[in-house]
């Protein structure tokens, strides 16, 4: 069939199309089925043919003979935008018709049926709002279909044209300018100094404690002919303007928009060692650490000259014990005394790094030495008297438990540890025959400076005092006499003070710079460290209850909130590295975490749960210490158990079992003898005895046929104990847990019999080597299984007082702390921390001055508002109203007060005006004055003008705060250094801090709040910061920046110690100096450069450009790396060939 025929075919048939456009109009018909398919394609192939011949020209001349008839075919048609058939040709030229059909265009080819085209057409056609079933149009697919790759149907579009910036290369050079004061152009810089108080002015406007620099600004603006009239104009002091809202800053001739400041690290100090003053008998028990700590606080407080310090090892040193050199070494490092010698004397081969280890004897030992330590010095009495002969050197000797006395040798202390003795020894000296009495009034100062003077030995006493201040006066004096005074401190009441008196005169033949009577024995003050170091901890997930018996048990569990230091011994948890432990601490455990120094431990098998585990180590531990360490129980022997149904019981009967043992055991009724068949089975019937008397006794005896026990494990007192022991037989062994009752043994234990007690506490006294052993019988018995989890009662720490009652219980009794599998957000023991309470009142005394207005910072950093600064002088500065002003506006309410503390009446306003804003919750006292001279210069008022800050107001406030003040919390006085450790020129100084410090303590022991802390030098405000010539020559000792003050007060505002202190130390050794090298490369870094090659070395760095970030940086690393402290004003001077001849410089040890 033609075209034509189709044309024809067509031509007579009525049909009927939908809309349609262009080729559309055709797949309309075809849709509706008027055109078959044949016949759709011919028409659109003739109409092509036709468009073919139309040209631009002729065009538009038969567009009417075109639409007549195409109208003639299309008779009825209903809707058919005709004219779009033609009007949306574009003609491009004579020879070229391009027809679009919708917004797709079609070329030459007649592609009309593309998919693009009829997907747009069928997509219209959906917008018209026609569903269309578009499955039809694609094959059926397998699942899972994959996806086609998108890249081949994505086009760039390339019409737009964008222009491109060109790289134009230019020669590259340098303008270097030299400015220097020989020439005439820059003389006029002479003497100018950059103040920068524009950008300083924009940090009074912050609250930050920070360190702020300019960092940026948008934009500086300076006039200076304005600029210079307005200094005439306003007589050299300009007005300042800071907008903080639009950030800018003004003033005459010099504005400044958008200024950025940015903070810098402050640099940082060594850690302070924090340390507790407290009164220390010469006879007592502490730590090995401890012990070595107050001898040689002794030795160096009644020496002169640095300190040499030998350590003997011979054949007497134990091979147990350890050195005390390290400890000794590390002492030093938080000591103000200076160490020129510290080595070791040893006849033995010893490998210990880092030590001096001479092989020489005791006979070789040198003169001139201050302190020999040694072992066994009572073995050999002889060879210490030698050694202290013709020497004031002290020896200090390592003793046991039980020791030979030493005679015609003055004893100086005995400190005993968990294994030895530390007896310090000493030459008998001296008495003094020159004695002044120290009173409250100063009517002995005259005569105690004409004493000195004449460089007399003099004995200063201070009875019926308890608040006297002579430790502080002596402590001072002895950095002024040396070696011409001693005092006697006699706290306690006791007999009138006399030279010839025996009591008096065997402590003083000691020769003591300080002799405490105490608590009815000698002392003298020390100072121990705050905390022992970091300490590993234990994290508790279950504990196991312990009672000696039910009526303690009821007892403790009803004071519960207040009292559990017996509640339990034994946990289980985890350790530092996650591991499942149990162990048993000499503490109670009754707790979230407990330190791992105070606990011994093991693994927890892995089927066991932590609730199993809580139920083993204190009730095994006893149990296998008893039968296999002391009883050494053997395979079928025989053992009467006492209490079988309880934990002991039942832990014991299971070691028996393992080694088939005759079992005999007791209980006290009916229901616990049903329990116990339960659990044991094996046992005879006739081998269970009735625990209400005595008749076990019989019962044993008659199924041994008169023979006894070999073993009896009991705790049991009473008629029912000499029962127990005759149950043994002739070769027995009887061992009772708990303490021994001893007025049963002397008549019961006969013959061969043998006693032993043992508890838990016992095993804590226990060597190390035996902890060792009874641990591993422990892990064999869990091995072998003779060792198993007890039958338990399980509760959850909150249901420790309604839930538990004892006796209903045969169970042990395990509290949960924690779920091992559920709950981990249990509270965990953290740093202390302060808090103030917002509606409650703090009074700082002195609270006006340097240091009074950083703490009344911080105070308000934990939430105080209500604070009262009291000061004689009142607000006077420019500073003082600032912060004032700063503080309103946090909305605080702090009040400055004049009243006169000195006076009862003065304390008295003062707390009935703090009464009226709320509750008075704390009392803070840093009242301060310094009149520093030496002793010879002293006189009564220079000792009055110090005792008012200090005894006067706090002893008043003391008084009046004990009637007005009910809820206080804290009582808290800032002393100093120089009270407990002494300094020349302070003597008025340090004696007044020290009464204050006996007040102080004597509050504590009434029950009241009270906390003294020892400053040392606080280098950033306060006194000393602000007078150039206060004295702050204390050896070894640095001023303690203010952000370190603050590290470390959380801490000691929460101690429970009266006297705690804060100081910071030079390090005991110099650090090696920094190779030059080094140094330049570091300095090299800070001025932005990769190498100094082409910088002079005898320029100064402010002239090689460094900025302030940079120079600050610089000079802390100077500080920390290389021992260089240097101020940022000298060290901008500094060539860089100074710099590297002051860092190889040597440098003086201590």
């Amino acid at each position: 069939m033609t075209s034509q025929e189709a044309f024809s075919a067509v031509a007579y048939k009525r049909i009927t199309l939908v809309q349609g456009f262009s080729w559309g109009v055709i797949a309309s018909a075809y849709v509706k089925g008027t055109l078959s398919l044949e016949h759709a394609v011919l028409l659109a192939f003739e109409l092509k043919k036709l468009l073919k011949k139309i040209t631009s020209v002729e065009c538009m001349k038969n567009e009417q003979t075109i639409l007549k008839e195409i109208k003639r075919v299309c008779q009825e048609t209903k809707t058919i935008n005709v004219p779009a058939l033609l009007k949306d040709v574009t003609l491009i030229s004579p020879k070229a018709i391009k027809i679009v059909i919708g917004a797709d265009e079609m070329n030459e080819q007649c592609s009309f049926n593309s998919n693009a085209s009829f997907l747009n057409i069928l997509g219209r056609l959906y917008v018209l709002g026609f569903n269309l079933n578009l499955d039809k149009l694609y094959p059926n697919a397998s699942w899972p279909v994959k996806a086609p790759s998108i890249s081949p149907l994505i086009q760039w579009q390339h019409k737009d044209d964008w222009d491109i910036l060109k790289y134009e290369m230019r020669n590259l050079s340098t303008d270097v300018a030299t400015i220097t004061l020989e020439h005439n152009h820059w003389k006029f810089l002479t003497g100018h100094v950059v103040d920068d108080n524009l950008f300083h002015f924009t940090v009074l406007n912050k609250q930050q404690h920070f360190l702020l620099i300019p960092f940026e600004f948008e934009q500086l603006s300076i006039d200076p002919l304005k600029h210079v009239q307005a200094l005439y104009q306003y007589n050299n002091i300009l007005p300042i303007h800071y907008n903080p809202v639009c950030n800018r800053i003004n003033a005459p001739g010099v504005e400044i928009r958008n200024l950025i400041l940015s903070s810098i690290k402050k640099q940082s100090q060594k850690d302070p060692y924090l340390g507790i003053y407290k009164f220390v008998p010469f006879y007592t028990n502490l730590s090995l650490e401890n012990s070595v700590k107050v001898h040689i606080q002794l030795v160096a407080e009644n020496l002169i000259n640095t300190l040499k310090i030998i350590e003997v090892v011979d054949a007497f040193s134990s091979d147990t014990n350890i050195l005390l050199y390290p400890i000794v070494d590390n002492v030093l490092d938080n000591e103000y005394s200076f160490i020129e010698n510290l080595s070791i004397f040893s006849t033995k081969t010893l490998d210990y790094p880092n030590t001096i280890v001479k092989y020489k004897t005791i006979e070789q030992l040198p003169s001139g030495l201050s302190l020999v330590i040694m072992s066994c010095g009572s073995q050999r009495q002889t060879t210490v008297a030698k050694i202290l002969e013709n020497r004031s050197a002290f020896v200090l000797s390592r003793e046991s438990l039980n020791y030979e006395k030493f005679k015609h040798i003055e004893v100086i202390s005995t400190l005993r540890t968990n294994s030895e003795n530390l007896v310090l020894l000493r030459k008998s000296r001296k008495i003094p025959q020159k004695v002044i009495e120290i009173k409250s009034d100063f009517g002995w100062l005259e005569q105690l400076k004409s004493t000195l003077l004449q460089n007399q030995k003099v004995l200063l006493v201070a009875q019926n005092d308890p608040t006297s201040g002579i430790l502080g006066l002596v402590n001072c004096l002895k950095q002024e006499v040396d070696q011409n005074v001693s005092c006697l401190f006699l706290s306690d009441r006791v007999k009138r003070f006399d030279l010839e008196d025996d009591f008096y005169q065997k402590q003083l033949r000691k020769g003591l710079l300080i002799n405490v009577f105490k608590n009815g024995q000698w002392g003298s003050y020390k100072h121990l460290p705050l905390y022992q170091g970091q300490k590993s901890c234990e994290h508790i997930y279950c504990v196991g209850l312990n009672f000696k018996n039910a009526g303690a048990a009821t007892e403790e569990i009803s004071n519960v909130e207040s009292n559990f230091e017996d509640l339990g011994t034994e946990f289980a948890g985890k350790d530092s590295k996650n591991s499942r432990i149990m162990g048993i601490s000499l503490n109670s455990v009754f707790s979230n975490c407990i330190s791992a120094n105070t606990s011994i431990t093991c693994q927890i098998p892995d089927e066991w749960s932590m609730e199993d585990a809580a139920t083993v180590p204190a009730i095994y531990l006893t149990v296998l210490h008893a039968l296999l360490k002391i009883a050494r129980l053997k395979h079928g022997q025989s053992i009467l158990i006492h209490s079988g149904t309880d934990n002991v019981g039942q832990s014991a009967i299971n070691v028996a079992l393992y080694y088939n043992c005759n079992i005999f055991t007791t209980i006290d009724s009916k229901e616990k003898r049903h329990y116990l068949k339960t659990l044991y089975p094996n046992i005879l019937d006739s081998h269970i005895g009735n625990l209400g008397d005595t008749e076990f006794e019989q019962i044993i005896l008659k199924q041994t046929n008169g023979r006894g026990v070999d073993v009896v494990l009991s705790s049991l007192t009473d008629d029912k104990l000499p029962a127990s022991i005759r149950c043994l037989n002739q070769s027995g062994i009887f061992v009772f847990l708990g303490k021994p009752d001893n007025k049963f043994f002397i008549d019961e234990v006969f013959e061969r019999r043998t006693y032993a007690s043992v508890s838990v506490d016992t095993f804590f006294n226990q060597p190390l080597n035996n902890k060792k052993e009874i641990l591993s019988l422990l892990q064999e018995g869990i091995t072998k299984g003779y060792v198993k989890p007890l039958p338990k009662t399980v509760y959850h720490r909150d249901q420790l007082q309604n839930s538990l009652s004892l006796s209903k219980h045969t169970n042990k009794i395990v509290i949960q702390i924690k779920n091992e599998l559920v709950d981990n957000h249990s509270p965990l023991n953290a740093k202390p921390r302060f808090y103030c309470d917002p509606d409650k009142v703090y009074i700082l005394i002195g609270g006006l001055g340097g240091f009074g207005l950083e703490l009344t910072d911080w105070l308000i950093s934990r939430n105080a508002k209500k604070i009262i600064l009291v000061s004689r002088s009142g607000v006077t500065t420019g500073y003082q109203r600032y912060k004032l002003y700063c503080w309103k506006n946090l909305d605080c309410k702090v009040l400055s007060s004049q009243d006169d503390l000195t006076t009862e009446d003065g304390c008295i306003k003062l707390l009935t005006e703090a009464n009226a804003l709320g509750d008075v919750d704390g009392i803070f006292n840093l009242a301060i004055d310094l009149h520093d001279a030496l002793i010879e210069n002293q006189n009564e008022n220079t000792f009055k003008t110090i005792w008012a800050p200090k005894v006067l107001i706090t002893r008043n406030m003391d008084t009046i705060s004990k009637k007005l003040c009910p809820r206080l919390r804290k009582f808290v006085m800032f002393s100093s250094l120089v009270c407990g450790r002494g300094n020349s020129g302070q003597s008025n100084y340090g004696m007044a801090n020290s009464v204050a410090e006996r007040i102080c303590e004597q509050r504590k022991e009434d029950g009241y709040p009270a906390l003294v802390i020892q400053w040392a030098f606080i280098g950033d405000v306060g006194l000393v910061a602000d007078t150039p010539s206060a004295k702050v020559s204390i050896d070894r000792i640095r001023k303690q920046n203010i952000a370190s003050c603050w590290n470390v007060i959380d801490t000691l505002l929460t101690h429970e110690e009266t006297i705690v202190s804060s100081t910071v130390f030079d390090s005991k050794e110099i650090k090696q100096n920094a190779n030059s090298n080094d140094l330049l490369s570091t300095v090299a870094e800070f001025l932005g450069e990769t190498s100094l090659k082409h910088i002079s070395m005898h320029s100064e760095l402010s002239s090689l450009g460094i900025n302030s970030i940079s120079i600050i940086q610089l000079a802390q690393y100077l500080s920390a790396e290389c021992n260089l402290h240097i101020s940022l004003k000298e060290l901008r001077n500094m060539t860089l060939h100074m710099l590297v001849e002051k860092n190889n410089a040597p440098k003086n040890s201590t």
